[in-house]
């Protein structure tokens, strides 16, 4: 007889590290990566595998994309 579905958990939900093991803000410093990767043209870390890099400093890059985005298009 099968066992019970209900009692069991599918491996794929089971965690194999830490929430935020995956991270790297320990490793280095976000505000100057946020910083290099406005200013450098060189982008490859975000393009290639982005998700080692924490979403608040993703989306601090985006905005300052935006925003001068914006200010070359007033300028």
């Amino acid at each position: 007889m099968p066992s019970d579905p209900s009692n069991t958990e599918p491996s794929s939900r089971k965690p194999f590290i830490s929430r935020y093991g995956w991270l790297v803000p320990s490793q280095i410093d976000v505000n100057s990566f946020i910083e290099a990767a406005v200013t450098s043209p060189r982008l490859g870390v975000l393009n290639n595998n982005p998700f080692p890099i924490p979403s608040e400093a993703r989306v601090a890059i985006f905005r300052n994309f935006v925003m001068s985005d914006i200010m070359s298009r007033e300028g």
